[in-house]
């Protein structure tokens, strides 16, 4: 491999290391990380998350067996579930301490984008890029979250970072330090392949010879060998329902909005949301006029990332954070444009505009589009915790439910402490998956706790209708109601007016 660096291909500004330069970003990151971990209880753990974290406790090399025989677990390849295996005995089982490491991949990431920025347009892009980061209303959110999203927008951080070193100086040593994390991204996320895919491009278009050809057949054999024990977990997760065109379509638009402005104001509120909509626009207009050619790739790769993502089905929320770094680049670099003022100022008060409608929704709390991050799991456990103290018998269909229910039990004293998070075990707790609805025929109190879960909706109906059929029903509660029912029921099967149900049974007479 030829160590003869290219011409310049990146930016001349001068970058200094001042203690002015490294003391703002530590200072910002510090602040963020803090109101991370304070405002983590409001934020609900997903169903994704109690799942992984359930499954993360299991021995790896169980986890590992199933991706060599080839089913593969989750929606992800496994590195992250091993890391969180080994984080789970050190972080304890409070819910801020298993988002720990993510809040931290997440401001790591930050800062290997930063750096990017200030590689391709100097130091004035490095600040601009950790602001963007640390008042993203979606990153707030998706940056915390258990599992692979905060992992996969650190690799893609440090991928790219390595990527931009190698260019400036080719051999062995930095082309060991681009492939490691390569490899790490698609034993990390199935989609991973897309990212390395326009890295090479981007080689191919800057330094069109022989050499970038040999050197990127050598990279491309080295990862698809070392990937082969991967290939038919990544099969089998591709054999899916792909959605008609025009529901890729809707899907798409919503999950730009929500990229901007997060999920915490939902487009349906119109007195809000279309004006951040415009407000996007404007932000799309003035980052194309803004942006100097050399730096308008990488805002390229941005968007083919997502129109990949959208065209095969694939775009949703949880898969946007690792491909936002290259949108984010883009709009540092964007904002310390000097010419035409104009446009930079109206870039940077879109963006302005769009946080603050975002925040906003974050303070109000009533305005989600998916209000999974709200849902009162923690005091639904409670209530379970209550009925089972009683001799009842609790039936749900949430994942997350069964991760709040471990602490609720524990702290009625139903179930030893455990060190561990995770599904709760506890044989009155049934899961809609694994239960006859016979199991209940006898009890005098039988609690139903239903939540979104759309991998279920079949047997959740089937039990319910079962219930409903044989037990006489006793109270219900409806909670959270979902302000986008109508909107969503007409383009989409199975949504339900509210996202969290508890029924209450006597089957005692049931035959």
């Amino acid at each position: 491999m030829s160590s003869t660096a290219p011409a310049p291909l990146l930016s001349n500004a001068p970058t200094n290391t001042t203690s002015r330069l490294r003391v703002k970003p530590v200072l910002l990151l510090l602040c963020t990380l803090v109101a991370f971990l304070v405002s983590d209880p409001w934020f609900a753990v997903l169903e994704d998350e109690a799942n992984i974290v359930t499954l993360a406790r299991e021995p790896a090399g169980k986890t590992i067996a199933a991706f060599i025989n080839g089913t593969g677990q989750h929606e992800h390849p496994p590195v992250s579930d091993l890391l969180l295996h080994l984080w789970l005995p050190i972080g304890g089982a409070a819910p801020w301490a298993i988002r720990l490491p993510s809040v931290v991949f997440y401001l790591a990431g930050l800062l290997l984008f930063a750096a990017v920025a200030r590689k391709l347009a100097g130091d004035s892009a490095y600040m601009p890029l950790l602001w963007l980061g640390c008042l993203w209303p979606f990153g707030f959110h998706f940056g915390r979250l258990i599992g692979w999203y905060s992992w996969c927008f650190f690799l893609v951080g440090l991928i790219t970072l390595c990527y931009l070193r190698y260019l400036e100086e080719p051999g062995w040593r930095n082309w060991t330090a681009l492939v490691v994390p390569s490899l790490l991204l698609v034993y990390s996320n199935y989609y991973g392949w897309i990212i390395l895919g326009c890295l090479g491009f981007d080689m191919l278009r800057r330094t069109p010879t022989r050499e970038t050809v040999r050197v990127l057949a050598l990279t491309f054999a080295v990862l698809v060998t070392a990937y082969t024990p991967m290939l038919a977990a990544a099969v089998h997760v591709a054999r899916r329902d792909v959605p008609s065109f025009y529901h890729r379509g809707i899907v798409a638009a919503y999950h730009l909005y929500t990229w901007f402005v997060s999920e915490a104001v939902a487009p349906w509120f119109w007195a809000l949301s279309i004006p951040a909509s415009i407000a996007i626009g404007v932000c799309g207009v003035t980052l194309v006029m803004l942006l100097p050619r050399k730096h308008l790739y990488f805002l390229v790769y941005g968007i083919v990332l997502f129109g990949g993502l959208a065209a095969v089905g694939a775009v949703t929320t949880k898969r946007m954070l690792f491909i936002s770094g290259w949108i984010l680049v883009p709009l540092a670099i964007a904002t310390t444009v000097q010419r035409r003022p104009h446009l930079r100022r109206a870039l940077i008060g879109s963006l302005a505009f769009i946080a603050a409608v975002g925040w906003y929704g974050i303070l109000d709390r009533t305005l989600y589009a998916s209000t999974h991050f709200v849902e009162p799991w923690s005091s639904v456990a409670d209530t379970a915790a209550a009925t089972l103290q009683t001799g009842g018998l609790v039936v749900t269909n949430s994942p997350s439910f069964r991760f709040y229910a471990q602490y609720s039990l524990q702290r009625a004293g139903i179930v030893p402490a455990s060190s561990l998070p995770g599904a709760v075990q506890h044989d009155r707790i049934q899961n809609v998956e694994d239960w006859s609805p016979s199991r209940a025929w006898g009890e005098n109190n039988v609690l139903f706790i239903t939540g979104v879960n759309t991998s279920v909706l079949h047997l959740t109906k089937s039990s319910e209708e079962a219930l409903l059929s044989h037990c006489t029903l006793v109270s219900t509660a409806r909670m959270v109601p979902d302000s986008g029912h109508a909107f969503k029921a007409s383009m989409f099967k199975g949504k339900i007016p509210y996202r969290v149900s508890l029924q209450r049974f006597n089957c005692s007479g049931a035959l």
